[in-house]
């Protein structure tokens, strides 16, 4: 079988893609980027409603109850996410990618029928085990398509598309539940419609994954089966830490794989409470919170588009300085809510988005820099592990200050960690900047 580097490269308007990947893969991989995100975000934003309309679940528990379904998701994570971009080094992409998103849809189409916690912790594992295998395979994937010099654009491309998908949900789907009860469908049924759309998507997605990556590339092992063996490419995310820049890439995933379930379960949590508190009813809050969502995704698209140009020409651990600064103001600048239903506070959401936009960013390009062919699933993988820990803590720990200290307490928290990450990277950009591609040579850096 002939290698990727005899295989042509063709270039897609700005970006240079690696050799073998072809315009069928790149366009699916558009695809992937906005309906992945959208699959992943749904869970914590629709979750609220189920917790009123099926459950019935006080107000003062539904925080931790929140935190405790997403530190159960996350110990699932932690035990599959390495193992599984370990695999999709081995046996290729597509296998391991296909399977977990129809698992994902198996969870989405068990959650809405619960009646009781134990049911809703049983569904959440089954999705959890389909997230592990997709969100690791699709940042792998990422940094497979493009060549090293357009990277940052390319994950800005599908960080734009990540955020339509977000708006499908929350300007989309949250309206669902409102507009079937107002047309005589009770609470729980109109609750159980909107996550069967979601488990339809899964469906559709698996075929459309399954033919759209297929080629030399994403089907095929990258790891010789000779040389590489599976306990091997287990170890070689941990061995690869040695390197600075990756080390700090994992660190920076501890708080940009936390920033979408920390945003989808508490914001969507502390807008439906406020609505509810005035009256309205969940799915009348849960609508409240699809516009605002709408709002910040909308910051979010003007940032993805300009952060990857900038991205694309600064030293990239310099970028992920810059991002921590803007993370950690915006979530601090929480403090400051009051409610967000308030339109005044629209101004620290922006600031928030702006910040959290930029996270994702800079932890798979400067991963995906550094890493080789062979071992980016591994290093994905430890990626996506980081990002595990860091939702886990964040669920954990969030989940008890909401209810104990107020809604704004996890971003607060979340915002001080920030500050040391953005100290570590400036202590790396001093001591260990690391090189550019010829082409990264010739774009002005800083």
């Amino acid at each position: 079988m002939a290698t990727t580097e005899a295989i042509k490269s063709i270039k897609i308007w700005i970006y240079d893609l690696s050799p073998g990947i072809s315009y069928k893969n790149f366009f699916t991989y558009l695809y992937a980027s906005l309906i992945s995100i959208a699959l992943f975000s749904a869970m914590g934003f629709l979750q609220p409603y189920v917790l009123n309309a099926n459950l019935g679940i006080p107000r003062g528990l539904q925080g931790l109850v929140s935190g405790n379904l997403g530190v159960l998701s996350e110990i699932v994570t932690i035990l599959l996410i390495k193992p599984a971009g370990s695999l999709s080094d081995r046996i290729g992409r597509v296998p391991v990618l296909t399977g977990g998103i129809l698992l994902m849809g198996l969870g989405y189409a068990f959650y809405p029928t619960a009646d009781t916690l134990n049911d809703l912790y049983v569904s959440r594992a089954i999705w959890a085990v389909g997230v592990s295998g997709v969100s690791t395979t699709l940042s792998a994937i990422t940094t497979d398509i493009p060549q090293n010099h357009c990277r940052g654009k390319l994950i800005g491309a599908g960080n734009v598309f990540n955020n339509i998908g977000i708006l499908m949900v929350t300007l989309g789907l949250s309206q669902v539940p409102m507009y079937l009860m107002n047309n005589g469908t009770d609470a729980r049924e109109a609750g159980q419609a909107a996550y069967w759309i979601l488990a339809s998507f899964c469906l559709i997605s698996t075929y459309i994954f399954y033919k759209g990556f297929d080629g030399p590339v994403l089907t095929k092992s990258l790891a010789d089966k000779k040389e590489i063996k599976f306990l091997d490419l287990l170890t070689n995310g941990f061995s690869e830490a040695k390197n600075p820049r990756i080390m700090l890439a994992y660190i920076v995933s501890l708080e940009a794989r936390a920033d979408l379930a920390l945003k989808g379960t508490f914001i969507s949590l502390w807008t439906v409470q406020s609505g509810m508190s005035l009256g309205l009813t969940p799915a009348q809050s849960l609508s409240k919170a699809g516009f605002l969502f709408g709002f910040m995704l909308a910051v979010g698209l003007i940032t993805h588009f300009s952060w990857g140009f900038f991205f694309d020409r600064v030293n990239r651990v310099t970028a992920t300085a810059v991002s921590m600064f803007f993370c950690a103001t915006g979530y601090m600048s929480m403090y400051f809510v009051t409610s967000p239903l308030e339109y005044i506070n629209l101004p620290f959401f922006a600031l928030l988005s702006i910040g959290s936009a930029t996270a994702i960013s800079v932890s798979i390009g400067l991963s995906g820099q550094e890493a080789t062919p062979q071992n980016r699933g591994s290093i994905m993988g430890m990626i996506g592990l980081f990002g595990a820990f860091g939702i886990m803590l964040t669920q954990f720990i969030g989940g008890r200050v909401f209810d104990a200290w107020g809604p704004s307490w996890p971003f607060v928290i979340v915002g001080m960690t920030q500050v040391f990450i953005m100290i570590a990277a400036i202590l790396v950009r001093i001591f260990a900047p690391g090189g550019k591609e010829e082409k990264q040579r010739l774009a002005k850096t800083i």
